[in-house]
């Protein structure tokens, strides 16, 4: 503690606390929200559209929209189907699974560096199950709710709802490059072994 400071101490303590209030929101959120995806006459969700933007003069004459088209909508249906709930819930369980491990991963981390010691092998495996996390809920998430997109289109079959699926890899490239990481803090694992072993 007194190698790191009081004040980087209580940031630490600090971000640990809010990860933790974090973390618990997001699981209160993810239940009521399952509940609701399972039992609730409507649902809500983000759909995929291609319907164009309304056209109409502006009040500045040399700035004038010419086209546009509106790509995402979020959009509340009635009778969805089981395969559809089930979708929605299966991605909305995938994306809280990789929160709450990020989640994890922050008070590890807040944790291991109170303690003076951040290069241990419990951390790592933790920053890599969090980078496993990221890769695979992220991507599975995307693609269960790109998946629930495409039956909502089917089932609709109107005009502006196109059947396609729109994935996000932001949460993978960042899973990758905290896989990245996790090998640092392995090589600084052993630098820490060698330096004990010369005390």
């Amino acid at each position: 503690m007194k190698q790191l400071g009081v004040a980087n101490a209580i940031a630490l303590v600090g971000t640990a606390v809010v990860a933790g209030l974090y973390g618990i929101a997001v699981l209160v959120i993810a239940v009521l929200g399952t509940i609701n995806m399972l039992a609730a006459e409507s649902i809500r969700l983000p759909q995929p559209v291609n319907a164009p933007i309304a056209v109409t003069p502006g009040p500045d004459a040399s700035l004038q929209l010419l086209e546009g088209t509106f790509r995402s909508a979020d959009i509340e249906i009635s009778g969805a189907s089981p395969v559809i709930r089930t979708l929605l819930t299966s991605s909305m369980v995938l994306d809280t699974i990789t929160q709450l491990a990020i989640v994890a991963g922050l008070i590890a981390l807040s944790v291991a560096l109170l303690r003076g010691r951040p290069f241990v092998p419990s951390l790592r495996r933790v920053l890599m199950g969090v980078s496993l996390a990221l890769v695979v809920g992220g991507l599975g998430s995307a693609g269960l709710l790109g998946f629930a997109n495409m039956e909502v289109a089917a089932a609709l079959d109107a005009p502006g709802f196109p059947m396609v699926a729109e994935f996000d890899f932001t949460a993978a490239i960042i899973g990758l490059v905290l896989a990245l990481v996790v090998v640092v803090f392995e090589f600084g694992e052993r630098l820490q072994r060698d330096t004990e072993g010369l005390v």
